[in-house]
Formats: structure tokens, C-alpha cells, sequence
């Protein structure tokens, strides 16, 4: 009794582990565990703590640690609890509990708020694609195992042909549902190729093409890229159609990210002048710009 009440006058709550039971435990860690003494005491530690990391939990009451302090952070009906263990001279561990839930739920709050301020960085808002700035980087990590490895890929530059026309015609909303149902098919085509869809901006996309054997194969890529966008997309009771022409890059050594991309860019233009809806593979100096 006196060793219970000597626990009562200690204002932190506290509880005495022998040989992984619970022998006694004060007021205040019967309050913070929502639990009467009788209920507590000869309980096993293990199974009333749904501990996020139970070995270390097993080790600390093993006595591994010997006299050494253990932190360990557990689960109890929804409420993170702070552990620290410490070894008496008579083999009892002395347990002190402290509620973390709403430091541990402003650390997760904290945490996705980050998550979503990333993705708002370095995605596309509209279509949920990389942007820019997370194409570059794929690009450019892309670009350096191509350069160390031998690894290939190809830059797809698209730029949809009759866009203008829906916005002016059906409206900015129109054009919004286009571009998003534009983004999803060319993930749809690109399926288990690998790479990256990227939106630029406007109606302009590039597609990072991983393992690109040939300009073969890629050209046949491109041409289901075109005839997939090409199909009529439903708005409101209308069928809205746009098409795709698309330029192609493929690096050498001394490409750089701007170079591919301009290389790219120049080819689709040139795909434009010969009709659009159909696409051209970079040669010659627009290559190696």
C-alpha cells in the first residue's frame, strides 16, 4: 500500500513493470490509460499497449537495456502515448506515460500539409501531371543514365491542334474538360511503357519515354498517342475534337535537358507544317542545338 500511495504523489503518470505485468500503477496513469487499478494491475504490458513498434517494447521489458532510459512512443484506443523506461536496482521497470496525441496529430498535419504543398509545386493543378519544374528533373535524371549507362528514352513534345477553337467556341470550361481528358489518355497509351506525362502549360505536353529502343518503335508510340487523342471527347451533349502533333527527341551524348526539349519542339512544329496530326522525329542541327 505504501508503494502505491508513494506513485499517487508523483503528479506524472506511472506504472511498475515486473517481468512484463503490470504491478502497480498511480492515479494519474489509471486516468491517462482510462482504466480502474484492479483492471490494470496483473495485466500484461504487451497486450494492453498496441505498441507501434512491439519489438522494441519486448526488448525494453527483456531487460536488454539494461539500465539505460527507453523512449518508445504506443497506441491505446486511439491515443499516442510516450513511454520511458527506466531499470530499478530490484529488476521492476518504472514506466512514465505521457499523452503525445495532439503533438503527435499536429506532427501528421504538419506532414501532409507538406505532402500537398510538394505536389502543388511540382504538379499540373488542373490535370494532376508533373509540371514543368518535375519534368525537367525527370528529364534531367533520365538524361544522366542515358549518359552513364547507355540507358534509352525519347522526348515526345505534343501540342494539340484545333484546341483554340473549343475555348472560343464552348468556352474556357470546354477546354478545361479537353485538356484533362487529353492527360489522361496519353497516361492511358503510355501505360506500362514507363516514363513521365508531363503538361507544360496551355495545350503543350511532353512524354519521357523510358527504354526507347528505336525511332520504330517510338514512332509507333506516337501514332497511338495521335489516334487516342484524335477520338471525340463528350462535353454537356457535344462532341468536342481536337487532334495531336507531336515531336520527337531522341538524346545523344551531348544533349542537354534544353536541347531535347528545343530539338522536340521544333520537330512537332515541323509535323504542324506538313498537315498536324502526325508527327516527325528531330534530325539534323534542330538535334544538336
Amino acid at each position: 500500500m505504501e508503494y502505491v500511495l508513494e506513485l499517487d504523489s508523483v503528479p506524472v503518470a506511472t506504472i511498475v513493470i515486473t517481468q512484463g505485468t503490470i504491478r502497480e500503477a498511480n492515479r494519474e496513469a489509471c486516468r491517462m490509460l482510462r482504466r480502474d487499478r484492479d483492471w490494470l494491475v496483473g495485466r500484461d504490458a504487451v497486450d494492453l499497449l498496441e505498441d507501434t513498434d512491439g519489438e522494441m517494447l519486448v526488448l525494453a521489458l527483456s531487460g536488454m537495456f539494461d539500465r539505460l532510459a527507453v523512449q518508445l512512443i504506443a497506441e491505446l484506443d486511439g491515443t499516442s502515448l510516450e513511454l520511458l523506461f527506466a531499470k530499478r536496482d530490484d529488476g521492476d521497470f518504472v514506466v512514465a506515460l505521457r499523452d503525445v496525441t495532439e503533438l503527435f496529430n499536429a506532427r501528421r498535419q504538419a506532414e501532409e500539409l507538406q505532402a500537398k504543398l510538394r505536389h502543388l509545386a511540382t504538379h499540373d493543378v488542373l490535370t494532376g501531371l508533373p509540371n514543368r519544374s518535375l519534368m525537367r528533373d525527370r528529364l534531367d535524371q533520365a538524361l544522366r543514365r542515358a549518359q552513364r549507362f547507355g540507358f534509352r528514352f525519347a522526348v515526345l513534345f505534343c501540342d494539340l491542334d484545333g484546341f483554340k477553337s473549343i475555348n472560343d467556341r464552348y468556352g474556357h470550361d470546354a477546354g478545361d474538360a479537353v485538356l484533362i481528358e487529353t492527360a489522361n489518355r496519353l497516361e492511358r497509351v503510355l501505360g506500362d511503357h514507363g516514363g513521365t506525362v508531363a503538361r507544360l502549360g496551355g495545350d503543350e505536353f511532353v512524354v519521357v519515354v523510358e527504354g526507347a529502343e528505336d525511332e520504330g518503335a517510338v514512332g509507333a508510340l506516337a501514332s497511338r498517342l495521335i489516334e487516342a487523342i484524335v477520338a471525340p471527347i463528350g462535353y454537356e451533349g457535344e462532341r468536342l475534337h481536337v487532334g495531336t502533333s507531336i515531336g520527337i527527341a531522341i538524346p545523344a551524348v551531348v544533349d542537354s535537358v534544353d536541347s531535347l526539349l528545343a530539338a522536340a519542339d521544333a520537330a512537332m512544329y515541323t509535323a504542324k507544317q506538313r498537315g498536324k496530326g502526325c508527327w516527325e522525329i528531330a534530325r539534323g542541327p534542330a538535334h544538336a542545338a
